[in-house]
Formats: C-alpha cells, structure tokens, sequence
C-alpha cells in the first residue's frame, strides 16, 4: 500500500502541465481542454478508485471528498442540456 494513500497523485507529464496552465489562462486549444479535464477527473478526483482506507476513517473521508468533485464533473458532462431549464440567460 501506498503511504498517506489519500494524497497520492500520478506524476503529470509536461504536456498535462502545460494543458492545465493553458485551461487556466483560457488559452487552451481544444485537446488541451480535453487533456486538463482528464487530469482533474482521473489524476486529481479520481472518483473510480476504491474509497476505503481499512482503519483510516480520515484517509476514506478525505477521498470520498475528493472523488466526489470528479463525480460531480463526470455528472455533469453527461447532462442532456435540453432537459436543463433556461435560467434567463
């Protein structure tokens, strides 16, 4: 098992770095905002992985916090915008 599991995060490559630098000044071309979404979700949130720490309720309360962010984004990509109710704008 990996030590302090919870805040474990794969190493981002260079072209993952500059993706999210680029998502975060709004310069991002397409495949780069695809890419930085990918890190968030799969890398960061990780919402997939097992959220248990067998006797580390903090570590599994601190995933589940985590991973729910990555549930959140993946929900709402999957969202069918025409069922959405227009909020005036």
């Amino acid at each position: 098992m990996i030590e302090n599991v919870c805040f474990y995060v794969k190493e981002l490559t260079q072209r993952e770095v500059l993706a999210i630098k680029a998502l975060n000044t709004g310069t991002a071309d397409a495949s780069q905002q695809q890419m930085a979404l990918a890190v968030i979700c799969n890398k960061f949130s990780r919402p997939h992985d097992l959220l248990f720490v067998p006797g580390e309720s903090d570590q599994t309360v601190f995933m589940n916090g985590r991973a729910f962010v990555g549930m959140q984004i993946l929900k709402t990509l999957n969202v069918k915008v025409g069922q959405l109710q227009n909020d005036g704008e």
